[in-house]
């Protein structure tokens, strides 16, 4: 009996009852409505906030289209690299379309 109560298994099932205890550092992070109160109000009075607007559904879909477009660019340099180096392997130098592209 005595060599299991020393075994590190004993030890672990001991210490998961010990778990159910909340930590001191966790303790002071619990009921922060009253901190995060104090804060607040600090900096309305050091008028340090800073006023947020929501977009509304046009504008938040043009920042979608923008960043759509942005993922796109790299995807489209990727393809056209990998099809003149293509052409170039195939004795096809200057072909049409190889300037940039109109309309960028």
């Amino acid at each position: 009996m005595q060599l299991y109560q020393s075994t590190p298994v004993a030890r672990h099932q001991d210490s998961g009852r010990r778990s159910l205890e909340t930590p001191e550092s966790l303790r002071s992070r619990v009921k922060a409505e009253a901190i995060d109160a104090k804060h607040l109000s600090t900096l309305l009075c050091l008028d340090a906030s800073t006023a947020v607007t929501v977009p509304d559904e046009l504008t938040e879909a043009a920042r979608n289209l923008v960043r759509v477009r942005e993922d796109c660019r790299p995807d489209l340099t990727r393809v056209r690299h990998r099809l003149s180096k293509l052409l170039l392997r195939h004795g096809i130098a200057n072909f049409a379309g190889a300037g940039p592209a109109q309309g960028s």
